[in-house]
């Protein structure tokens, strides 16, 4: 059986996209634009027993990062986060998951299990 949960991303809160994930959970990204109070870019999240690779996407999505995956990628998270950077998402959440972030000399941020 497969489940389609909608994840939810917003963008500048001008543009919304609904994407289908392939995993029971859901996840929301809330992106907070530049302004006086947010000069730094922030986002919110929640990811409800969403699929790793659907949250790493929608990180990547929402920020400037790169971000490869490699085959052993799996599993699911549960997280929250309020106006945080997503470097700092996306350092967490790959703790939580018990993966690792290696940047590459491109730039490019790889994750992987250890």
């Amino acid at each position: 059986m497969r489940y389609f949960i909608p994840a939810v991303l917003v963008l500048a809160s001008c543009v919304s996209t609904t994407m289908e994930t392939p995993a029971p959970g859901g996840a929301a990204v809330v992106l907070t634009p530049p302004s006086e109070s947010n000069k730094d870019h922030t986002i919110s999240v929640r990811f409800n027993q969403a699929d790793i690779k659907t949250v790493l996407d929608l990180i990547a999505r929402s920020s400037d990062m790169s971000i490869i995956m490699n085959p052993d990628v799996s599993g699911s998270v549960t997280y929250s986060a309020d106006r945080t950077p997503p470097r700092r998402i996306l350092d967490e959440v790959a703790h939580q998951c018990g993966l690792k972030v290696v940047p590459e000399k491109s730039g490019i941020l790889r994750v992987a299990a250890p």
